[in-house]
């Protein structure tokens, strides 16, 4: 089963600042990376700009600005700027949390998914696997609304789940969602059904194994030792 690597707030809160050369080399570094991870950009960023609670009421422009200073940037990609501005947003507001199309964007946006004016992009359960990951690594928050959780269980159901995978415990399913043993009469289909929904269960524990992986290696390039502060937390 997939293990969430969690970081909690405390711990993010307790990184100090270092802003050496060779510091503000490998978060600089990180910042031109268009894969970046949302968790790993803001936890660079606090290297850079130290207490989290002071610079993340900071204006976003303020921000980018003092980043770009200190990293010697001429420029940072929007997209990429937009996914620390997504963990600032889930760790100083409840929105993530408890306003559908705020958690909806917020999953786009960390998943990296580019954005089209005024055209609603739905999230995916593999866009909002990505999203959660990243906020609960570095957020204690875990409640969300009931309407966020039956969007989860909808897009679950979308995908072809009868129930939701472990990661996502918090999905609420549709009323209205299979029952494989009632729907399906003949057994053959039936278990083709379920064979079915264990390979996907399979194909998105392993999209999540490889995100989880891909972020702490980020967070990793850093200098940070990811593993000794998980232990801790």
């Amino acid at each position: 089963m997939f293990n969430l690597p969690k970081m909690k707030t405390a711990a993010v809160q307790s990184l100090e600042s270092q802003s050496t050369l060779s510091t503000r080399g490998k978060v600089a570094t990180l910042f031109q990376d268009e894969d970046a991870s949302g968790a790993a950009l803001f936890i660079g960023c606090s290297l850079i700009l130290g207490e989290v609670d002071e610079w993340t009421a900071w204006h976003p422009e303020t921000i980018r600005m003092e980043l770009q200073d200190e990293l010697k940037l001429s420029h940072i990609d929007d997209d990429v700027f937009g996914r620390l501005m997504a963990i600032v947003t889930i760790l100083t507001t409840d929105l993530f949390y408890q306003d559908l199309p705020s958690f909806i964007e917020l999953c786009n946006v960390l998943a990296g998914s580019p954005s089209m004016l005024n055209v609603f992009d739905v999230a995916d359960v593999y866009e909002l696997s990505s999203a959660i990951m990243a906020a609960q690594f570095v957020d204690d928050e875990e409640k969300y609304s009931e309407e966020i959780r039956g969007y989860i269980g909808h897009m679950l159901a979308e995908e072809g789940f009868s129930k939701p995978p472990a990661f996502l415990k918090m999905a609420e399913m549709p009323t209205g969602s299979y029952s494989l043993q009632e729907s399906l009469e003949d057994a053959e289909i039936l278990g083709g059904a379920v064979e079915s929904e264990r390979m996907r269960a399979e194909e998105l524990a392993a999209f999540q194994q490889a995100d989880a992986a891909e972020m702490l290696m980020q967070i990793e390039s850093l200098g940070i030792d990811v593993q000794g502060i998980l232990a801790n937390s």
